[in-house]
């Protein structure tokens, strides 16, 4: 495994802070309910029959088919 895979999303948002001395205005993980608004409006989705696939278990109003990560 690669640092880079094994790192999470907030040690590198801590080092870009730190590096440019700033926070950051808005973070934008997953799943991040505004840019599933912006997606169903922009593309006429129908949240009632979407089906979000990912490793968390927040589903930011859709479906979810949670997936887990077995490989150690």
């Amino acid at each position: 495994m690669s640092v880079w895979t094994s790192l999470a999303s907030g040690s590198i948002l801590a080092m870009v802070q730190t590096a440019s001395q700033r926070s950051p205005d808005v973070i934008c993980g997953k799943p991040f309910k505004p840019m599933f608004d912006v997606l169903v409006a922009k593309y006429n989705i129908d949240p009632k029959k979407t089906l979000m696939i990912g490793d968390r278990s927040v589903s930011a109003g859709l479906h979810l088919l949670c997936v887990a990560d077995l490989s150690g």
